[in-house]
């Protein structure tokens, strides 16, 4: 469970928590990142997490 990526994308995608809480949380684990660098973090990995399920979904767009 140290795995930072696991660990954000666990958090948005299952428990839907926003953003600015996710930020909260991993402050206390990435104790050596500022807030608003783990905001960028978070953003930025939720971004590219985002694009991948599209890009997966427009490859096959027949999966349900």
């Amino acid at each position: 469970m140290k795995d930072l990526v696991y660990i954000v994308r666990t958090m948005y995608y299952t428990t839907r928590k926003k953003i600015s809480d996710i930020t909260k949380d991993l402050q206390q684990i990435t104790q050596w990142l500022t807030p608003c660098e783990t905001r960028r973090w978070v953003r930025w990995y939720v971004g590219i997490f985002r694009a991948k399920v599209f890009l997966m979904a427009r490859k096959n767009p027949g999966v349900d």
